[in-house]
């Protein structure tokens, strides 16, 4: 299609994969907004390739539509090696729909996370069909050997006093997510009412949570994100002294010694977070 030939054509494939996306059923809201400007030179350039009105919305004509789209898809397709190298490099810097990582479980969650209450399937749930996704380091740090942030967040629950988002951390490798951890955030407990997506759920539910930590020199804060570092050998994470608090603590950080970032870190006290937890009910099975 005329509007796809200056891309490259795993961006091209990934746009038209979109496009087909907004024409497709879906028990949940698209990730694609059909207002994107690249998505509508291609409806407009497939409706004046079939002919379509331009303000036809019927069944007729979105079957059309789709069946163009599938066809340039397969005439574009790449092959294999470098289909593998295009999801790669689209999961890499966050532009893989959600269900289309593969899903790896870290130790860290096994060991943690499980024992909170978290079941690996509901994890897996929230990184699959999520209500909302935050990527971090998506333009700064695209290189494999980077492993950014991913963060999920899905609804569970009815009752204002048992509705709860599951919130998922974890790092995005090529065309895999490594789940980190798992929390989960009721609604009757951390303020959710000016949150527009996954980041802004962590931070609220950090607000309560959290405790304080700083990187070098810095002021404390409860959450470091995307900080530059000058050394990452010798940088210092000051999470301080904790006392008989315990706590839970993420640190994912990458780069060299020229330089790097810490892509997310913070601290959360595990005694609060469990006496609340078991408050609402949760089989909590930590020592």
């Amino acid at each position: 299609m005329t509007a796809l030939l200056e891309m490259d054509p795993a961006v091209a494939q990934q746009v038209l994969g979109d496009a087909a996306d907004t024409l497709l059923p879906s028990p949940y809201p698209s990730r694609v907004s059909n207002k994107n400007p690249i998505l509508e030179n291609v409806f407009s350039e497939a409706r004046q390739r079939l002919q379509l009105d331009p303000h036809d919305s019927s069944p007729r004509a979105f079957s059309r539509i789709l069946e163009l789209l599938t066809d340039e898809m397969q005439e574009s397709a790449l092959s294999e090696d470098d289909e593998k190298e295009a999801r790669d490099r689209l999961g890499q810097t966050g532009l893989l729909r959600p269900n289309q990582y593969r899903i790896v479980f870290t130790r860290a969650f096994l060991d943690n996370s499980v024992k909170l209450g978290i079941l690996r399937s509901n994890a897996g749930d929230a990184v699959r069909s999520p209500e909302y996704v935050s990527h971090l380091g998506t333009a700064l740090y695209p290189s494999r050997n980077e492993k950014p942030i991913s963060i999920y967040a899905r609804a569970s629950g009815t009752d204002s006093g048992n509705r709860y988002f599951l919130l998922v951390v974890s790092r995005r490798e090529g065309g895999v997510q490594f789940v980190e951890q798992g929390w989960r955030v009721y609604t009757d407990a951390v303020d959710l009412s000016k949150t527009e997506n996954a980041m802004d759920i962590l931070v609220e539910f950090l607000k309560v949570y959290g405790m304080d930590l700083a990187l070098d020199s810095n002021l404390p804060t409860r959450v470091i994100v995307e900080q530059a570092l000058q050394d990452t050998k010798h940088f210092k994470l000051n999470v301080g002294l904790a006392g008989e608090t315990r706590f839970g603590a993420l640190c994912v950080y990458g780069g060299g010694k020229s330089g790097g970032v810490v892509h997310l870190a913070y601290k959360v006290d595990l005694d609060k977070y469990i006496n609340s937890m078991r408050k609402h009910g949760v089989a909590v099975n930590w020592p």
